[in-house]
C-alpha cells in the first residue's frame, strides 16, 4: 500500500487480480457479476508506454501540455476545507457544479502544478471525452472487452491527487484505466443501498445515485448500519496499467493519490431503447406510489416481486395479500404494474434483481424513510420530482401546438 494512503476504518479483502484474460476469460469473470483487476491490458497503449519513461512529475505535465493545449474543458478546484470530496461541502452532499470552471487545457495543468508545499486547492478534469483531446486520444484505444456500439462514455481523468469521488453506483458497466498515479476504490454490491443511507435521488452528483455519509471518516452514531454494509465492502488499489472492471448496479469511492491520470469507459448494461421504458416507469412510480397507504404499497410488493422482478422473494415475503382501493384508487396502478411487468421482465437477471433493490427502498419502503437521516426530505424529493414532472409534460404540449 502507497504510504500517503492512510488506513480505511474497515477491514476489506482485496478484489481478486487477473493477468491480461482473454476475452472468453473476460466474459467468464464478468458473469460472476463481481469486481475484479486486470492487468497488462494496456501495455499496448502508446499513452502508458510513454508515460512509462517519465519520472517526475514537472515530465508528466509537460509530456499532458505538449499533446493538449488550447482545448476547451470543464474542471473542478476543490477548496482545501472540502478535503478532496468533490461531492462534499461543509459537510453537506453537494452536485459539485458551483465548483465547476471552464478554461483550455493548459490553463487547467497551470492549476495542477500549484505549488506542493503551499496549502493549495485539489484541481481536477473528470470526464472529459478523450475526443475533446485528440492529440493524447490518438494515444489510447478500447479494450477488446468492450462491444463498441454499447460505448456510452470514453473518458479522462485527471487531477492533481487528493480528489475523493464519494460512494455512488453507476448503470453501466465501468472499466477503469490507469495511466499514472494511483487510486483506491472501496466497492459495494447493490443491495447494501439501504445500509449506505443513499441521498435524495434528485440530489444525485451528475446524475449518479450516492451517499450521505463519508467513508474515510465514518459517523458511526448517526450512520449506524455502515458497519453492516462494510461486511460486503471489498477494495481495490489501482497501479499504472491496470484496469479495474465494476459491474452495473456496484457502488464504489474512488481516492485518487499523486498526479493522477486515468481513462475510463462506460458500456452499456443494457441498450438505450431497452432501457430508457425502465428508467421513465420507475420515476413514475415513485410519483404514483408515494401517497398510498403502507397495506398498498405492500401489497404491489409482492406482486412485483413475483411477476416484474422475478428475483426469489425480491425482499418481499409473504402471500398474495388484496389491494384496497386507496385515495387514487387501484386503476392507475395496475396501468403501471402492468407496462413495468412488460418493461422489467424482460431485462436481464443482474438489472431485474438491482431494480427489485431500488423499488424496495423508494417506492414501496418495507423499511421505512428511504432518507432517514434528513426527515422531511422523501417528501421534498417527491415533490421536487412531481414538479419537474409536470414542468416537462407543459412544455411538450406547448411544443405540440
Amino acid at each position: 500500500m502507497s504510504v500517503d494512503m492512510r488506513p480505511l476504518p474497515f477491514n476489506l479483502p482485496a478484489v481478486p487480480s487477473f493477468e491480461r484474460p482473454s476475452a472468453s476469460d473476460f466474459d467468464r469473470l464478468k458473469q460472476q457479476g463481481r469486481p475484479f483487476v486486470m492487468r497488462g491490458c494496456l501495455d499496448e497503449w502508446p499513452l502508458c508506454q510513454e508515460f512509462s519513461t517519465l519520472s517526475s512529475v514537472r515530465d508528466k505535465v509537460a509530456y499532458l501540455r505538449e499533446h493538449a493545449a488550447n482545448e476547451r474543458i470543464s474542471f473542478v478546484v476543490l477548496p482545501a476545507e472540502i478535503e478532496g470530496h468533490l461531492y462534499f461541502a461543509n459537510g453537506l452532499n453537494t452536485s459539485g457544479q458551483r465548483l465547476e470552471q471552464s478554461g483550455s487545457f493548459a490553463e487547467f495543468l497551470e492549476q495542477l502544478t500549484t505549488d506542493p508545499a503551499k496549502p493549495a486547492a485539489v484541481v481536477y478534469m473528470h470526464s472529459t471525452p478523450v475526443d475533446d483531446l485528440p492529440g493524447l486520444g490518438a494515444k489510447v484505444k478500447l479494450l477488446p472487452y468492450v462491444h463498441r456500439s454499447l460505448v456510452e462514455g470514453f473518458n479522462f481523468w485527471i487531477g492533481s491527487g487528493g480528489h475523493i469521488v464519494d460512494l455512488h453506483y453507476d448503470l453501466d458497466h465501468n472499466f477503469i484505466c490507469m495511466i499514472a498515479g494511483e487510486k483506491r476504490v472501496i466497492l459495494a454490491p447493490p443491495e447494501v443501498m439501504h445500509d449506505v443511507y443513499p441521498r435524495a435521488l434528485d440530489r444525485a452528483p451528475y446524475g449518479a445515485t450516492a451517499i450521505s455519509a463519508k467513508l474515510l471518516d465514518p459517523d458511526f452514531t448517526k450512520f449506524p448500519r455502515l458497519r453492516k454494509a462494510a461486511e460486503k465492502f471489498s477494495v481495490a488499489v489501482l497501479r499504472p496499467r491496470e484496469v479495474l472492471y465494476i459491474p452495473p448496479y456496484w457502488w464504489h469511492h474512488v481516492e485518487s493519490f499523486r498526479l493522477n491520470v486515468m481513462v475510463n469507459i462506460w458500456q452499456r448494461a443494457v441498450a438505450r431503447d431497452e432501457f430508457t421504458p425502465v428508467a421513465v416507469l420507475r420515476r413514475r412510480a415513485l410519483r404514483q406510489f408515494a401517497g398510498q397507504r403502507e397495506e398498498i404499497r405492500a401489497a404491489y410488493r409482492v406482486r412485483y416481486a413475483r411477476e416484474v422482478f422475478r428475483v426469489e422473494g425480491g425482499g418481499a415475503s409473504g402471500g398474495e395479500t388484496s389491494i384496497p382501493a386507496g385515495r387514487r384508487g387501484p386503476r392507475s396502478l395496475e396501468s403501471l404494474f402492468e407496462k413495468t411487468r412488460e418493461a422489467i421482465s424482460a431485462m436481464p437477471e443482474f438489472v431485474r434483481s438491482a431494480e427489485a433493490i431500488f423499488y424496495d427502498q423508494w417506492v414501496f419502503r418495507p423499511l421505512g424513510d428511504p432518507i432517514e437521516n434528513q426527515p422531511g426530505e422523501f417528501q421534498r424529493m417527491i415533490k421536487r420530482l412531481r414538479r419537474d414532472h409536470w414542468k416537462t409534460e407543459f412544455r411538450r404540449f406547448f411544443l405540440r401546438r
